[in-house]
């Protein structure tokens, strides 16, 4: 974990620099095919369904803490003497979450949190009425009121970097830890031992990076985690819920990446590439090897990890890409009116 020690600790005071526009990222929808496609594939294989016939997956994870799972995306909610708190009513879900529900509890839902702003997350969010306080994370908040194609109520309550929903039985803690770009929240049960990270660790997958994230920052999201005492935590999609080993090995993935790029960059440009940790290759000599570069890092990643975690062809040339990235100048923003251009180039 050497390569982070210089940036910082705190949740949503830490800053990064943003992966730039021109790097090529396979997003949430990317995501959400291949989840489809591993579903449909394990289905003709005659793979037993982790899902009950009902459709959905109920699983208590602590003392009035659900999981839920529609086999594709998942979240969690808690269940308090007056009522819900709800986290991310998730898109097409919605009348699955409203069964879990009743499964367990008659009371209504009374608080809806945004983990993010994406559709799939929160998209079903109106089928619980009018009443819910709900809260999100101000680049969220802000994102929603020039951009809501599901109509999901406005956040009641933002707030910048952390807030504290303290009820009479327990307390949510949400984080921000989407750096300068998204409004990604961490939202932490420490009574319970339980968390709910948006999309940063799915069991048994290579994380997908989102646009306008820088990697680094997201490393350091799950060192901190890794720090924390937790039984379980819900990653946002698939069908179950994370552990501590599920972390850990997502983390290492990471740190692998980075040490594949380390390799990749002395095996073009010979050992004196590096000093320490300091990189001596000139940026312009960088950008010029980087299509090289990338190749060689994902051929060395793929060494270790190729075949162990699913989406690796799909997702892992995206996180050399971004290490490349991380140590290339920033480019200066497009002029109103332009549009940055996105080339993909595709890789073994």
């Amino acid at each position: 974990m050497f390569f982070l020690l210089l940036f910082g600790l705190g949740w949503g005071c830490a800053s990064a620099p943003a992966v730039k526009k021109s790097v090529p990222s396979l997003h949430e929808d990317g995501l959400h095919h291949l989840l489809e496609q591993s579903r449909n594939a394990k289905q003709e294989q005659g793979v037993p369904s982790t899902l009950p016939k009902k459709g959905y997956l109920l699983k208590p994870l602590a003392e009035d803490v659900y999981f839920f799972t529609n086999g594709i995306d998942c979240t969690l909610f808690v269940v308090l003497p007056d009522g819900v708190v709800l986290v991310d009513p998730l898109q097409g879900a919605g009348e699955l979450l409203q069964k879990a529900l009743h499964e367990v509890t008659e009371l209504p839902v009374t608080v809806i949190i945004y983990s993010t702003g994406s559709p799939r997350h929160i998209g079903d969010a109106s089928r619980f009425g009018s009443k819910p306080t709900v809260i999100a994370q101000q680049k969220i908040a802000d994102r929603l009121k020039e951009s809501n194609p599901t109509q999901a109520p406005l956040p009641h309550m933002s707030f910048s970097n952390d807030y504290m929903l303290k009820t009479e039985s327990l307390t949510l803690e949400l984080h921000h830890v989407g750096g300068e770009i998204t409004g990604d929240t961490l939202v932490v049960i420490s009574e319970r031992k339980v968390m709910l990270l948006p999309d940063r660790a799915i069991p048994n997958w290579v994380p997908h990076l989102e646009r306008g994230e820088g990697i680094e920052r997201r490393v350091l999201v799950l060192q901190r985690l890794s720090q924390m005492e937790f039984t379980a935590y819900v990653p946002g999609h698939g069908d179950r819920p994370g552990a501590p080993a599920d972390l850990q090995r997502t983390l290492k993935f990471y740190e692998d990446g980075y040490r594949a790029f380390r390799f990749a960059t002395m095996r073009v440009f010979g050992e004196t590439a590096w000093e320490g940790t300091r990189l001596t290759v000139p940026p312009a000599t960088l950008k010029e090897k980087r299509a090289v570069l990338e190749r060689e890092c994902y051929r060395l990643l793929k060494m270790n990890w190729g075949g162990r975690l699913s989406g690796f062809r799909e997702f892992a040339p995206h996180h050399c890409r971004a290490w490349v990235t991380r140590h290339l100048p920033a480019e200066p923003k497009p002029e109103a009116g332009s549009q940055a251009k996105t080339q993909a180039e595709s890789l073994p």
